[in-house]
């Protein structure tokens, strides 16, 4: 994953660093905010937990997302609707990768048991 900075700009009034980043994934789709964060915050040169992943753009057909993104100088000065909302937003995620993850498995032990059936037949014709 490639990470550009395409601008920054402080933010004395808020208490904040606003940064538009430029994130590559080509090839794959555009990848969640719990795995952009460390990233970020590292190309912005700043500590992971004071970042907050406003929006993330993509579009269709082109292998690279624009995110803005806040960071603030320290964890406790994050106002709390933001934190709830980031935290909203990656326990969603979460739980549709989780339910994915369930919808996958099931889906596997069929073919298992027909690959035992397919055996026996091959067996027999011998």
């Amino acid at each position: 994953m490639n990470v550009n900075v395409l601008s920054t700009k402080e933010n004395k009034v808020l208490g904040r660093k606003e940064a538009v980043v430029e994130i590559e994934h080509a090839g794959k789709p555009t990848p969640v905010r719990k795995v952009m964060l460390p990233h970020v915050a590292k190309a912005i040169g700043v500590n992971p937990d004071t970042v907050v992943i406003q929006k993330i753009f993509t579009k269709t057909g082109r292998g690279a997302s624009k995110v803005y993104v806040f960071a603030y100088a320290s964890a406790d000065k994050i106002p709390l609707y933001l934190k709830e909302k980031q935290e909203r937003r990656i326990a969603k995620t979460e739980k549709k990768v989780a339910e994915e993850k369930k919808e996958e498995k099931p889906a596997e032990k069929p073919k298992a048991d027909e690959k035992k059936e397919e055996k026996p037949a091959e067996e027999t014709k011998a």
